[in-house]
């Protein structure tokens, strides 16, 4: 039997020809998005434990230093799983979301800055996890929009991770991968249709 390890690789560059650090993480982890606050960077993804992974949250400094690293299993339903996106919402709280792994649920968790769990939430959506994108609201709420079951879907949650709308729409296939928030208060959001 093949053991794979993939490294965490983080490189920042102060300009396109002059790369600052190049930096190696915890064999068993992957990374599948980042963002920045305070000098720091976050990194959200999945680490090995055993033979499933579990929700994986780093946070390095603005020379690439590990502050901490967490593991998140989704206290719900005790299941693992992965974290595709995240970012530091206008109350500097950090939000994650992914899917618990063996079950067909869409995962919502806040931290404070220092990874310390504040709540998890988890919808019965079966998500595509690389379709699977989110963004802070102006009213301190959250939309998350992807692709279930080949529809596309968004939702809305309060600030605490209550579900407040639920809406399908567009046709078969819509890969949703990425949106922002406009100045009054709509979504613009890009990806693909696949026919």
């Amino acid at each position: 039997m093949k053991k794979i390890f993939v490294l965490i690789l983080l490189c920042y560059f102060t300009n396109l020809s002059a790369q600052s650090w190049f930096r190696t993480y915890n064999k068993g982890a992957v990374i599948y998005d980042i963002c920045n606050y305070n000098n720091s960077y976050f990194g959200f993804g999945a680490i090995a434990v055993g033979s499933v992974y579990s929700n994986y949250l780093l946070r390095v400094n603005s020379n690439g230093d590990t502050l901490f690293t967490k593991s998140f299993n989704d206290v719900s339903d005790s299941s693992q799983g992965l974290l595709y996106k995240g970012f530091v919402d206008f109350n500097k709280d950090l939000v994650m979301i992914g899917y618990a792994a063996f079950t067909t649920k869409l995962k919502l968790i806040k931290t404070d800055t220092l990874g310390n769990l504040k709540w998890v939430k988890t919808f019965p959506i079966s998500p595509n996890g690389v379709s699977v994108c989110m963004t802070p609201t102006y009213d301190s709420s959250y939309a998350i929009f992807g692709e279930s079951s080949q529809k596309g879907f968004m939702l809305k949650t309060d600030k605490d991770g209550n579900l407040l709308i639920n809406k399908n729409y567009g046709y078969n296939y819509n890969y949703i991968k990425s949106v922002v928030l406009a100045a009054d208060s709509g979504f613009t959001f890009c990806g693909f249709d696949k026919y």
